[in-house]
């Protein structure tokens, strides 16, 4: 929901209401520059009052092949959706979303620049289980980190939830604990909801302290194929499981 309000299911409305003031602050410099760190320091404060927001989710979806199969599986989805109680919003997000689906990876420059961080975190599980695991990462991360989310991939058996965070801190080392912590959080709860910890990020610094949480005994799987195509261990040491492979 929240991502929706930023972007806006409505494209000639997307700067106005609550999702237009928080991508405002997101953008600008100055008053918004001190506005969004106001934001941020109060990140568990922010979730709570966006949470209270209506939650309503847009979905874009295309179709390709040749023009009747296109047609047809565009009709299908349009069915199922408005039997499940949503409104046909017309072309006009998917044509929006085409335009500008890159702009909040250069908006995190801005975070930056203005002694803030930002990162991504994305995890993957089966369809029963993407409410909660959502509403478990938002609920874990909240009180250090204002917490954005959306389906980056689908599967017929599950999808993967890209969670974006962003936060700030009274130093670099108080930034850093709520980095680690949000961090942290994220991926007890990915690991206690028998999800993935990663879908396409790969695994890295970030996250081999809960690979053997998540794979157990399969470990040994990998050890052994490390064994065989590094034996003397100097590919990336330590960037899948923390204890040195």
């Amino acid at each position: 929901p929240l991502d929706t309000l930023m972007v806006g299911s409505d494209p000639d409305a997307r700067h106005k209401g609550a999702g237009g003031v928080l991508k405002s602050l997101m953008d600008g410099k100055g008053f918004k520059e001190t506005g969004m760190r106001l934001v941020l320091e109060r990140a568990g404060w922010a979730n709570r009052l966006i949470s209270a927001l209506p939650e309503r989710s847009l979905v874009v979806t295309m179709s390709e092949g040749e023009r009747a199969e296109a047609e047809a599986c565009d009709a299908l989805m349009r069915r199922f959706a408005i039997e499940e109680g949503a409104r046909d919003l017309g072309e006009a997000p998917g044509r929006a979303w085409l335009a500008h689906r890159y702009d909040v990876s250069y908006k995190q420059s801005a975070l930056y620049e203005n002694g803030n961080f930002v990162d991504t975190c994305e995890v993957a599980t089966t369809w029963a289980r993407v409410p909660a695991l959502y509403e478990g990462v938002k609920r874990s991360v909240g009180d250090n980190v204002l917490i954005m989310a959306h389906f980056s991939h689908a599967y017929p058996a599950g999808c993967s939830i890209y969670f974006t965070f962003a936060g700030t801190g009274r130093n670099p080392e108080h930034m850093r604990r709520r980095y680690d912590a949000a961090w942290k959080a994220a991926l007890d709860t990915a690991v206690s909801q028998g999800a993935t910890i990663a879908h396409h990020h790969g695994v890295g610094l970030s996250r081999a302290s809960h690979m053997p949480a998540e794979h157990g005994e399969a470990r040994r799987w990998f050890e052994a194929f490390k064994h065989t195509f590094d034996p003397d261990g100097i590919l990336n040491p330590g960037k899948v499981f923390a204890e040195g492979t």
